[in-house]
């Protein structure tokens, strides 16, 4: 996308400590992808606890990913990193006029608060060990409930709604928020949410894929490990339930 005004020189090197598998993670790798600026990607093994390591906690005390680093500065929370680093690159995914960021604003905190939060309820929150491990913990794989499964098609069809006029989340452009909300709704492609009746959301969603640069490089292969990860699950399920059926 074309900066609306000349972009700020970054000062140093980006440093992001990242998960492949994570939502938030690739999100951020999108937006940096359509700003076109370069970031070290360090992998954070979370299985082995290396967001728990002493120096992790000293950059960052919450041991959560993504985190980035510039220097002395460390900032944490996806969509804060988004903002930050279109802001500071002064593109038009994130335009400076106030009522334009405030929908983007809105579009991202419904993301984080609603939609992601339904989805990582239903499909992770209950599993979040067996997926952590990539092993079968005995017990632990839920079928998602049927009342979380109606609540994330609710939240879908507000994104439907949402699109009802315009051709990206917040308008005629791409934002930030279609790259964090993209990150979102395909992962619930990839452990195969019913979709079908969300005909603008699926629409949207391949404009986004055939659009967003960088989209197979840095969101496929994490998908790719979640559709391991829930067919992990479903397997895991269907033979504990042969089991008990014998």
């Amino acid at each position: 996308l074309r900066a609306l005004h000349k972009p700020l020189p970054l000062q140093m090197a980006l440093r992001l400590h990242s998960t492949q598998a994570s939502v938030a993670c690739r999100a951020v790798l999108l937006v940096a992808a359509q700003l076109d600026v370069p970031l070290e990607v360090v992998p954070v093994d979370l299985r082995a606890g290396e967001q728990l390591t002493p120096q992790f906690l000293a950059m960052n005390p919450q041991h959560c990913v993504p985190t980035l680093q510039e220097g002395d500065f460390i900032l944490w929370e996806s969509r804060a990193i988004c903002t930050y680093l279109a802001s500071k690159q002064q593109s038009a995914l994130y335009p400076p006029d106030l009522r334009q960021r405030a929908t983007i604003d809105r579009l991202l905190d419904f993301d984080l608060g609603t939609l992601h939060y339904i989805f990582a309820k239903t499909y992770v929150g209950r599993n979040l060990k067996f997926i952590i491990n990539r092993s079968v913990i005995e017990g632990k794989q839920e079928a998602p409930h049927a009342e979380d499964l109606k609540k994330l098609d609710e939240a879908l069809e507000l994104l439907e709604k949402f699109l009802s006029n315009s051709t990206f989340v917040a308008g005629k452009q791409l934002s930030v928020a279609d790259c964090c909300l993209v990150a979102t709704v395909s992962t619930c492609e990839a452990v195969n949410h019913n979709m079908k009746k969300f005909v603008k959301v699926a629409a949207w969603l391949e404009k986004c894929k055939q659009t967003l640069k960088g989209y197979e490089k840095y969101n496929t292969p994490g998908l790719d490990m979640i559709k391991t990860f829930s067919e992990m699950q479903k397997k895991s399920r269907k033979n504990k339930t042969a089991t008990s059926s014998q």
